[in-house]
């Protein structure tokens, strides 16, 4: 069994770069409810509207005995890109801005 909710996010921004190309880079602040917590990301398909809908996630054994302190953290992580078109791009319902994919 594992414990899965979302991770708090006070920052989320997704950025193409030209010299990775089919990767979406997101750059992500926030923070964990434990240090036991580790990060998941879900992406979905580009929704007809042009939308990536991502899911950050927070998973932790429910069994593990962890200290109760919230866990700051700031990552970027890669994602990769759909076919070519402008994206809107959502992460657990934050605007993270658009991505043009050449």
């Amino acid at each position: 069994m594992v414990d899965t909710g979302p991770a708090a996010l006070d920052f989320a921004a997704a950025v193409y770069e030209e010299g990775k190309p089919g990767i979406i880079t997101l750059n992500l602040v926030g923070y964990l409810p434990t240090p036991c917590h580790e990060l998941r990301v879900e992406v979905d398909p580009p929704t007809a509207e042009g939308q990536i809908h991502l899911r950050v996630l927070a998973i932790a054994d429910p069994n593990e005995i962890c200290i109760q302190v919230i866990e700051p953290f700031e990552t970027s992580i890669t994602v990769d890109a759909p076919a070519a078109g402008t994206y809107s791009v959502l992460v657990n319902e934050m605007d993270a801005g658009q991505v043009t994919i050449p």
